[in-house]
């Protein structure tokens, strides 16, 4: 067993571009192994496939290609975020070899309990697995065929970055929030929909395992809350940030990009009206990073109400679908 270092430079391969131009470079241990063993739980059409090699086991340099606020995608449908993962897998098997990398997938019928287990060739067990999800879940533009003025929503004290720690402002309302949680507000919210988030959200932060995500919160979503700008212009000024890549190599932190990855969702603010948080514990905290915030869901679709007039129409989305299927 070993741990994937990314800025580790001595310890990664650099294989080459595919045919597109997509650099790709992994972790040595994994290229040089006899038998590269890999274990995932797949979720979604986010995960799975050869984003367990050419993310979990990569460096910015390849991850760079396709960790962009358009092409980061959960649908089970066409995803052009495994479609480039696809393309640098082939790289991967023309260098390294097809039967080197052996893939464990299995799917959870529920957060308790795996459903399925697939092991074999990475792109058959994917393909096995997504076969199976689009059986028992319909795409979300087929769920409903309106558009609504009010998309109302809790979110849970989930995220698969907080595992072993404690939910902080920026993965309740963004990350989780309009991330894992906000796929349905592309579905049915109109141009002009007032989007509204419960959650308690408290000034509450781990600064050991997220050692920037309160500087990223308090500092740069208050200046914009536009991902492509928040992109462009602080990922060099993150990578050379050697006191925050020490932490992540040598301290159990989160690499310093993970949180300005984590500002994709907010591109649905271009989407929509209006984002309002509803029942925080501490709205100062949201006030710090410049979101809108009432004391409780009634009150949050009471303004609402009056602002969208007459005829409002109001969706509450019960989330999540993940959780509830069994296979």
């Amino acid at each position: 067993m070993f741990y994937h270092d990314a800025e580790d430079r001595e310890n990664l391969v650099y294989l080459g571009k595919t045919p597109s131009g997509y650099e790709v470079e992994l972790n040595k241990f994994a290229i040089e192994s006899d038998l590269l063993i890999y274990v995932n739980t797949f979720s979604s059409g986010f995960s799975g496939g050869w984003k367990s090699i050419n993310v979990g086991l990569a460096s910015w340099r390849s991850i760079r290609h396709h960790h962009k606020p358009d092409i980061m995608s959960m649908t089970l449908g066409r995803n052009l975020l495994h479609e480039i993962l696809n393309e640098m897998g082939a790289l991967v098997k023309e260098k390294v070899g097809s039967n080197k990398i052996f893939k464990i997938e299995t799917l959870l019928s529920n957060p308790f309990q795996v459903g399925k287990i697939w092991a074999g060739d990475i792109d058959t067990v994917r393909n096995e697995a997504l076969s199976l999800m689009r059986k028992h879940q319909k795409l979300r533009r087929e769920i409903v065929n309106r558009k609504f003025d009010i998309i109302c929503y809790g979110v849970p004290a989930w995220s698969p970055y907080a595992a072993f720690t404690s939910m902080n402002p920026f993965l309740a309302v963004i990350s989780t929030g309009l991330g894992y949680m906000g796929g349905m507000v592309n579905v049915v919210a109109k141009e002009s929909s007032t989007v509204i988030l419960a959650y308690p959200v408290e000034d509450r932060w781990d600064d050991f395992h997220f050692p920037n995500y309160r500087e990223v919160w308090e500092k740069i979503l208050p200046e914009t809350k536009d991902p492509y700008y928040i992109l462009e212009h602080y990922v060099e000024y993150y990578l050379k940030r050697d006191d925050l890549i020490h932490r992540y190599r040598f301290e159990f932190a989160f690499h310093p990009l993970h949180v300005i990855l984590g500002t994709f969702p907010l591109k649905k603010l271009k989407q929509i009206g209006e984002l309002i948080v509803a029942a925080p514990v501490d709205g100062s905290v949201l006030d710090r990073a410049g979101f809108s915030w009432v004391e409780s869901v009634e009150e949050a679709i009471e303004y609402a109400m009056r602002k969208h007039g007459r005829n409002t129409t109001v969706a509450c989305i019960n989330n999540p679908a993940a959780f509830s299927r069994t296979f």
